[in-house]
């Protein structure tokens, strides 16, 4: 018996010892494989390692891993982009920041992420990537600026653009075109039924096509309390009317946010949502384009996702960014990608930038639909020959601004999307200038302490 106890006791000692063993050697494989991005270390098990990139479920997510072919033949790096749904892309991807220890080397993620991200050292800083590659100018200076410029004319850089988008509008050429609807437009109206210039137009265009008894609809756009949507949507109109969603400088959002203009368009944003088609109040970007290609709307006022499976292509046309009383700013939306501290492959992750901001790269990103601001690209004919919403885009993307990107944009967000969508759908919402005061009351508080912290 005592033999046996001896025994076991050496047993256990060995299994303790093959236990630290076990973690010791563990954790040093994981040192090592988080740190092969330096020179001398640029494989992991006799393999090159790949560049990871971590973005939403999206059909521009697939173009570009396609398009990530090229590069892996140049230069043999594989390219894997991990994808997560929409709704937990926010989530999974600041929870991978924080851990210190990302799975990806490159983050796709919104520009409003920046602040957040670059306060809590995430993102690594590309100004000197920037200026040896000429990205703005190159790009769209709006666009550059507003993906990866933090803070606000700090000229200091995080984001490389990678995939732009801005309000675009599609409405049905054959309506607008028939003879009988015209004359009953200027009958109605005193001027010719063609495509708006200015939100007013819109608007008595949608409200001149409502007709929900002929199974008519005068207009479609996303309404939805997720995330962003009925915010970026508002963006927009709010510019228009000369409101604008704060001084990103000195993190003030009063007479901004509720002046008159803000009010006078909070108030249009109501009027059209009286004019969609019935069941529209929980919505996404692609399920509004969906509905307007069901052929009953006469207008789509949307961010442009994949447009490929348009049944009614033949008579639908695009027009740009309308013009408000004060600007014809449209709202940015879209991503920049970012390479994140702690990067496995950091120089695979180099390389990728460098290979993405070619012309050559970006032409083909445009050629499988999608939406750079690569000003080679965007100002060609070839661009504008590729789609029938590319001019209109072009046009859009020039005079973009972007919503808050401060470290609390999150609360921000939140904030707005609930008064936002409260205000389009309850019956008995507040008025217009009460939502907007009942934002700012709110916001005031995240807005003063992020100034008190720069």
């Amino acid at each position: 018996m005592k033999n046996n106890k001896t025994i076991r006791r050496i047993l256990v000692v060995l299994a303790g010892i093959v236990a630290v063993t076990a973690i010791v050697y563990a954790a040093f494989s994981v040192q090592r494989y988080f740190l092969s991005s330096t020179e001398d270390l640029k494989t992991v098990g006799g393999k090159t390692m790949p560049v990871r990139i971590l973005w939403q479920e999206r059909f521009e997510s697939d173009v570009i891993a396609k398009l990530s072919e090229d590069f892996t033949k140049e230069t043999g790096i594989p390219v894997i982009v991990e994808q997560v749904s929409i709704p937990r892309w926010q989530e999974i991807s600041y929870q991978e920041l924080a851990s210190g220890f990302p799975r990806f080397d490159l983050l796709v993620g919104d520009s409003q992420w920046n602040g957040y991200a670059v306060e809590n050292g995430y993102y690594e800083d590309l100004t000197s990537f920037f200026d040896e590659h000429k990205i703005l100018g190159t790009f769209s200076e709006s666009s550059t600026r507003g993906y990866g410029e933090y803070p606000e004319d700090s000229e200091k850089y995080y984001s490389v653009p990678l995939n732009a988008n801005t309000n675009v509008y599609a409405y049905r050429t054959d309506w607008f075109a028939d003879p009988v609807e015209q004359a009953a437009f200027k009958e109605q109206y005193g001027r010719e039924l063609s495509v708006p210039r200015t939100y007013e137009e819109l608007r008595d265009i949608a409200k001149f096509f409502y007709r929900p008894e002929e199974n008519r609809y005068g207009i479609v756009f996303p309404v939805s309390s997720s995330y962003d949507v009925v915010t970026m949507v508002f963006g927009s109109m709010l510019f228009g009317y000369g409101g604008s969603w704060g001084n990103r400088v000195t993190c003030v959002a009063d007479g901004h946010i509720n002046n008159n203009g803000a009010v006078i368009a909070l108030e249009l944003y109501r009027e059209l949502y009286q004019y969609t088609p019935p069941g529209m109040s929980n919505s996404l970007y692609a399920q509004a384009w969906n509905r307007f290609f069901e052929g009953d709307v006469a207008l789509g006022m949307n961010f442009i996702t994949n447009l490929d499976n348009n049944p009614i292509a033949t008579s639908t046309g695009y027009f740009s960014g309308l013009f408000g009383p004060a600007s014809r700013d449209a709202q940015l939306v879209g991503q920049g990608v970012s390479l994140v501290q702690g990067a496995r492959n950091r120089d695979g992750a180099l390389k990728f930038l460098e290979w993405w901001i070619r012309y050559e790269t970006q032409q083909a990103f445009a050629e499988g639909n999608g939406l750079t601001t690569f000003r080679r690209v965007t100002t060609s004919q070839s661009f504008r020959d590729l789609n029938p919403y590319n001019e209109a885009y072009a046009v859009s993307i020039e005079h973009v601004r972007d919503f808050w990107n401060t470290p609390r944009y999150a609360e921000l967000l939140d904030i707005s999307q609930r008064h936002f969508y409260n205000y389009l759908t309850s019956a008995n919402a507040a008025s217009a200038r009460e939502t907007l005061e009942m934002i700012l009351s709110e916001w005031r508080p995240i807005l003063a302490h992020e100034c008190n912290q720069q």
